[in-house]
């Protein structure tokens, strides 16, 4: 016998007298009355006199695919056996057939641990240790979790140590774990870009500037780096009044120069101050080139004083929060690294960014936002933002404040983990969040290079396999930060050879397609369990549009069962009109053409012609433009232009030549810019996503969001371009 029921239990909780080898955070395997093979796991194990008691909690069972508690408690001789991994996983819903994972649970070496990267988007996760427990290891696994799924991501980082994401890991000792893993190193080249906003201190990196011209009163008067006196404040509010509220540095010197007052001289100080920064511009990085699909974008703060991170940090998040809302940005994951520095807990004092990394905290997940929160000092966190990370993930902390502020934030860790977390391995963690209780987790290798300090990891998976599996057995072995030499040479992620095999893979709400093993419509009827989940050769997080048509349906219009899905590359252009119309535009950067419906697949054609236009053709072409019909003849221009009519003859023939005008006989119409005319008519209101996708095709774009700016400039003004995929049903 391995154990049996021992004194009082109930429903939730339940003690063992333990007989044979059980270990802290073992699960469990008891027989119920009612409900059959329930898993529990062992909290806690005390010494009573001879006898050794284990705390155990009860998990639950799966009831048509749910994960139930017991209603009545155990009887007392219960059968208690040690839960295999097949029953483990398939109770708490382990996904461990992939190699898209953060570690193995602990004394599991087959049970892969995920994490729902959907839900880290919307849900918040908060990474916690004592410095020097792999912290920044840990981070690094999880950005590789998401940059083979090319969500979009912008790291804060103080230190300058992510960068290394770049290169393939090339340590000896980890290519072997990766090895025995099925893993290979690989390096993020093509996806990273490094900003600053001090390139002096960082030459590695690319400025980055803010929008000065997005900047109201208030937050000016933040930006300064002291408080304003009322008298400094009435001035300024004064003289921004009579300027409309136009934020403009130089203007607002000048004016506050020739004001009558005592305190103008300081005042004028602080702006100069602010302006010598370079924290804001009137020509400022644009968004969309930080927040890009595929990309990693690295702030880097390193060397940067306090007081220009603080202001830079607030400014940047408030402007990439403001525009996410108006999705002129992909959804993207924000990783805060040593986040009490920039959001502290209120009793250590109020930084200028505190108040937007709150709000992020509570409402980014409507508006996609994901926050992961990164501290070495968890009690000095904010409490509102760690509170709100439903996934935490917790190593080595021995500070008595930082453990008791953990406790009282994480889900599922209570007193009884107090001791475990204090004595976790580096490299292990205890992971909240993905069931109601704490997982012991070991942190698989990383695949590109490490850029924090040296670690010391314990990988459980390296015990000898003449060793009991389940037996609690640890190497250390120490991994150098060394500057080992690795190639250069660029790598970028391959799809094909990282692909995942998810399943139940939704990629939208209506469109699905048949299971691999051939349902009949009787059996999804009487299983309503059983659902259509297409799936195509490759899974990637995307932002995307797809058809209002669903799939089965697709394939009685196209006439055939063999349907494919296929991703189009396109940008969403908002634009106002002569006319002062507010439009967006879905833009096929593949076939060059303005969308008018996803199913059937058809748009209005746009010449690329247009970007080799002369001046003098595109001032003719502006002047047919005006006129009120589409066909037209060549004399008609001459009270529309100054331009001689054997030249207007002359232009006519090369836009002719260029397919943007026809003939018809001495006439001439509008070719492939007749989008021109009834652009209003092409306004898009189709719902985008930002989900995984199952696709089979990729079309490559054959335009880019330069050029496409560029034809749209002729005649509109652009304000906003934001790249999108579009969901194409391709029949043979």
């Amino acid at each position: 016998m391995l154990a049996r029921l021992y004194g009082k239990s109930n429903i939730y909780r339940f003690s063992i007298e333990i007989f044979k080898q059980i270990r802290a955070f073992d699960f469990l395997k008891v027989i119920h009355h009612d409900d059959g093979d329930v898993l529990a796991q062992v909290l806690n194990i005390t010494r009573d006199g001879d006898r050794l008691i284990g705390d155990c909690k009860v998990i639950g069972f799966k009831s048509n695919k749910v994960l139930k508690n017991i209603r009545t408690p155990f009887e007392n001789d219960a059968l208690v056996t040690i839960a295999d991994d097949e029953f483990i996983k398939d109770t708490i819903g382990l996904t461990t057939d992939d190699n898209d994972y953060i570690g193995l649970l602990e004394n599991h070496n087959d049970l892969k641990i995920n994490l729902d990267l959907k839900k880290v988007i919307t849900k918040h996760i908060a990474i916690l240790a004592k410095s020097g427990a792999g912290k920044s290891y840990t981070v690094g696994v999880i950005l590789e979790e998401v940059l083979k799924k090319n969500i979009p991501i912008v790291i804060l980082d103080p230190h300058n140590e992510y960068a290394s994401i770049k290169y393939p890991n090339t340590n000896k000792s980890d290519m072997k774990r990766l090895e025995k893993l099925g893993l290979s190193p690989l390096g993020f080249l093509n996806h990273v870009k490094e900003f600053s906003p001090d390139i002096k201190i960082n030459p590695q990196c690319e400025p980055i500037s803010l929008d000065l011209n997005k900047l109201n009163p208030q937050e000016l008067v933040n930006a300064l780096p002291q408080k304003l006196s009322p008298a400094q404040q009435n001035l300024m509010f004064n003289i921004l009044s009579s300027l409309n509220n136009r934020v403009n540095i130089d203007e607002l010197v000048f004016h506050i120069s020739n004001e009558e007052s005592n305190s103008k001289w300081s005042l004028i100080t602080l702006l100069e101050s602010l302006k010598k920064l370079n924290i804001y511009s009137h020509t400022p990085t644009p968004l969309s080139e930080i927040v890009r699909h595929k990309r990693m974008s690295i702030i880097s703060l390193k060397g940067v004083e306090p007081y220009v991170q603080e202001t830079f940090v607030s400014g940047l998040l408030r402007d990439l929060f403001e525009a996410r809302k108006k999705e002129e940005i992909p959804p993207f994951l924000l990783v805060l690294e040593e986040a009490h520095n920039f959001c502290p807990e209120r009793s250590f004092g109020e930084m200028k960014s505190s108040k937007i990394i709150r709000t992020i905290a509570g409402e980014g997940r409507k508006f996609g936002v994901g926050l992961c929160v990164i501290s070495q000092r968890p009690a000095k966190v904010d409490k509102n933002v760690i509170s709100q990370c439903s996934t935490q993930i917790l190593l080595k902390i021995t500070n008595p404040n930082d453990l008791k502020s953990v406790i009282s934030s994480s889900e599922g860790v209570d007193n009884d983990s107090e001791e475990e977390i204090q004595k976790l391995n580096i490299g292990t963690c205890l992971l909240t969040g993905v069931i109601d209780i704490p997982l012991k987790v070991n942190i698989r290798p990383r695949i590109s290079k490490h850029g924090g300090e040296t670690v010391d990891i314990t990988m459980s998976y390296e015990v000898d396999s003449s060793e009991n599996s389940n037996q609690s057995s640890y190497y250390k072995e120490h991994m150098s930060n060394d500057s080992d030499d690795f190639d250069d040479k660029e790598e970028t992620f391959d799809i094909p050879k990282q692909q995942n095999r998810i399943e139940n893979n939704k990629y939208y709400d209506n469109v699905v397609s048949a299971k691999k093993e051939e349902v009949t419509e009787k059996e999804i009827k009487s299983n309503p369990e059983k659902e259509h989940t297409y799936k195509g050769k490759y899974n990637e997080f995307v932002q995307f549009v797809a058809p209002e048509v669903e799939l089965e349906d697709a394939k009685v219009l196209l006439d055939t069962d063999n349907v494919r899905i296929g991703l189009v590359s396109a940008v969403m252009v908002s634009l106002t009109t002569p006319d002062s119309k507010q439009v967006n535009i879905l833009f096929d950067k593949t076939n060059c053409q303005i969308i008018k419906n996803i199913f059937p697949f058809e748009g209005y054609p746009v010449s690329n012609e247009l970007l080799l236009l002369s001046a003098s053709e595109s001032k003719l072409l502006k002047s047919i433009l005006t006129l009120e019909k589409e066909r037209f003849n060549p004399a008609e221009l001459l009270l529309k232009t100054d331009v001689m009519y054997n030249e207007i003859l002359r232009i006519c023939d090369n836009l002719f030549s260029k397919k943007i005008l026809f003939k018809e006989g001495k006439d001439y119409v509008l070719g492939n810019t007749k989008f021109t005319k009834n652009i209003a008519e092409s306004n898009f209101y189709g719902k985008q996503k930002f989900e995984e996708l199952s696709y089979d095709i990729k079309e490559d774009e054959k335009i880019s969001n330069n050029d496409v700016k560029k034809i749209f400039e002729m005649f509109f003004k652009v304000e906003n371009l934001k790249d999108i995929f579009i969901v194409k049903y391709i029949g043979n």
